[in-house]
């Protein structure tokens, strides 16, 4: 169906409150029987919805014939269809397979604008009716994808957008194609009562008042708070009796690029077209048609690329048209001071639908509206990047950026990082056309885990853990009383973690990464730690036979045990002796412990160990260290061997038992705090 532009949009999703000069014009329609069916049909073909929808009604109302009122309640719904009502379009559809319309294009119908109200589960249902009269319907299988898509996209949102109404631009008008001028102020296109045109006379097509262009100023504060002003006609010549709308600007802010429908200002030309006027400082100056727009085809809603070489716009003109509108580019020819002939943007971007609303966010950047390529439903808003002819995949930018109406008119805040901007929608609990704003909601990035015994899986409580990252940070903490760590991380950096405690090994480093995350994430990583298996060999500590008497080598061995013990001041060890197997099992039991105790006395006397660390046992001949024993009854092998092998078993043996000694005579010291290098700088 061919579309009409009003100041480059079609007509609006909204219910009006008609004037006394539409009542007038629909009164010329209103009649009885086959004449009034005559005017509602002479109204669809110019376009004049408004008008259809109440002559229908009426013949609607007095309609007895059941066949006759299904078909009338079917081209109500078409009617809103077309004037982009999809709620009350909907109703009619109903109304009319409920009253036996025959034509299974109807739930064709019905499953679009359920679609366009974001019931998708519904619309479903109904293409699948449709399917059952026209198998052969390649659309359908488009359509279902369409609506699993946006069930998804709806249900599981992949995105940190967040939408809201920007109330003080909007009224119960139609409020659309927002753009920024530099960072002072937001134009935009409404249809409000008020505008330059005569304040009485309406846009017969719509039901609405003439579109004007508008300016919010913007200003900010100390603390760089915003305000906005209230909306206002702009300056200058740039509206008149006509549709005007979709600024867009050169980067200095000298030229003003727009569109301008039903007749330039002027002359009696019917179709849409792009001006360009000049900044004055009483405003804007008469704008001027561009020299490739002809008086046949509509051509509107321009954007400027930021080194004011390109500009992309929308037309139906019908040479290698895609279909209903296509996006255009031409390029500014500086020795002639003029832009070039159009060239179509191609079929990468183009489709058998409408592309509209393109915006430049950068000079290969390019965002625009669509409603041929797979979306949520009526205008989706895309983006693609190149030059042309060789353009990207256009992106959807999916829920809720889109939604299953239509939304059109993205535009990014200035600066490159695009994470707040405007857009325009009829979505549901708006007015019409309402203009939104959109920012992300920032990034935050968290990595917490457990520290754990290894052997056991036992928490480590108060245990350090350190994290280092790539951007020259370095922090430290400790575990809480559930062995938990937790960080904030950086976005774009690699991070090394590792944990320590006192009487542990250090656990192995593990990486972690923030780069290439698009969305806030909590990261995790447990760490194990090893307890330090502390071996103490001390030789040479060895006694005469039946003495418990030191030599002067076995002195040695334990000057070497007490410094090991000063140079690791927690751990506790036990001496334990032994003899060899000559004499009884009591005997030597107790020769042992008078052994370890005189080694003992040693440490303690000579070498200032605190006694708490060190513990006395005495082995006997239990644990002989070759082949010497002489049981059972003095036969063993040990009457065969010879005194220095006796001698290996006359020892002191040391071993680690504890690694938590605390001298009660100071306070436990804390463990040195890592210096923070500053995250930015890198300084101490």
């Amino acid at each position: 169906m061919h579309k009409i532009y009003k100041t480059t949009l079609p007509i609006m999703k909204k219910s009006y409150s008609l004037s006394f000069l539409v009542l007038f014009i629909s009164i010329l329609f209103y009649s009885c029987g086959n004449r009034g069916m005559n005017n509602a049909d002479n109204a669809r073909r110019s376009h004049y919805y408004y008008q259809e929808i109440e002559i229908r009604k009426k013949l609607y109302s007095k309609e007895k014939d059941r066949t006759k009122k299904a078909d009338i309640a079917y081209k109500i719904g078409e009617a809103y269809d077309s004037s982009r009502n999809y709620v009350l379009a909907e109703g009619w559809y109903r109304k009319s397979i409920a009253a036996g319309y025959a034509d299974g294009k109807v739930h064709y119908q019905l499953g679009n604008v359920l679609k366009m109200n974001e019931n998708y589960e519904k619309a479903s249902e109904e293409f699948e009716a449709y399917k059952l009269s026209n198998p052969g319907d390649d659309r359908i299988a488009k359509q279902i994808e369409l609506c699993k898509s946006a069930i998804d996209w709806k249900n599981n949102p992949k995105t940190r957008f967040v939408v809201e109404n920007f109330k003080q631009a909007n009224t119960v008008a139609n409020d659309y194609s927002p753009m920024l001028y530099k960072k002072e102020a937001l134009y935009l296109t409404s249809d409000r009562e008020g505008t330059t045109g005569d304040k009485s006379n309406m846009y017969t097509r719509s039901g609405a008042h003439f579109s004007d262009i508008f300016i919010m100023d913007r200003k900010f504060n100390k603390l760089k708070q915003e305000k906005w002003g209230d909306p206002k006609i702009v300056d200058g010549d740039i509206n008149t009796g006509m549709n005007e709308g979709t600024p867009s600007f050169d980067i200095k802010g000298v030229d003003m690029y727009y569109t301008q429908c039903n007749g330039a200002k002027g002359d009696s030309i019917k179709n849409c077209r792009v001006l360009v006027a000049r900044k004055t400082p009483k405003g804007w100056g008469d704008g001027q048609i561009l020299p490739f727009c002809d008086t046949v085809w509509n051509y509107g809603q321009p954007t400027i690329s930021p080194d004011g070489q390109k500009m992309v716009f929308s037309s139906n003109y019908p040479v290698g048209n895609k279909g209903g509108h296509d996006l255009w580019l031409s390029t500014y020819v500086k020795r002639s001071k003029t832009w070039s002939d159009p060239i179509n943007l191609g079929d990468v971007v183009n489709t058998t639908g409408d592309e509209t609303f393109p915006y430049f966010f950068n000079d290969t950047t390019l965002y625009f509206s669509s409603d041929g390529h797979i979306g949520m439903g009526g205008w989706d808003i895309f983006m693609t990047h190149g030059t042309n002819p060789t353009w990207a995949s256009p992106e959807n930018l999916k829920y809720p950026i889109n939604s299953g109406a239509d939304d059109c008119g993205l535009i990014y805040e200035d600066g490159d990082v695009r994470e707040a901007g405007f857009l325009a929608s009829n979505r549901e609990k708006g007015h019409g056309f309402d203009i939104y704003r959109f920012n992300m909601t920032p990034l935050v990035f968290t990595l917490s885990g457990y520290l754990r015994d290894s052997k056991d899986g036992s928490i480590i409580v108060n245990g350090k853990i350190t994290l280092v990252g790539s951007d020259g940070s370095k922090e430290s903490i400790k575990t809480d009383d559930n062995g938990k760590y937790f960080f904030k991380l950086e976005k774009g950096v690699d991070y090394e973690v590792k944990g320590g405690k006192k009487y542990y090994f250090n656990s192995k480093p593990e990486y972690k990464t923030t780069k290439g995350l698009e969305f806030s994430t909590d990261l995790t990583q447990d760490l194990t730690l090893s307890k330090q298996d502390i071996i103490i060999s001390v030789n040479n500590i060895y006694y005469d036979l039946d003495k418990a008497t030191l030599r002067p080598e076995s002195k040695k061995g334990l000057d070497s045990l007490a410094t090991i013990m000063t140079e690791i001041p927690y751990i506790v060890v036990e001496l334990g002796s032994h003899t060899d197997c000559r004499a009884t099992f009591t005997y030597n039991d107790s020769l042992s412990l008078a052994r370890s105790k005189s080694a003992i006395d040693y440490l303690v006397k000579e070498k200032s160990i605190d006694t708490a660390r060190l513990v006395a046992k005495g082995y006997g001949e239990r644990e002989l260290v070759n082949r010497c024993a002489c049981e059972p009854n003095d036969v063993g092998p040990g009457k065969d061997c010879t005194e220095e092998e006796h001698q290996a078993n006359r020892r002191t043996t040391v071993k680690v038992l504890r690694q938590d000694f605390r001298s009660s005579k100071e306070p436990e010291k804390d463990e040195p705090k890592e210096e923070k290098k500053d995250k930015k700088k890198g300084k101490k």
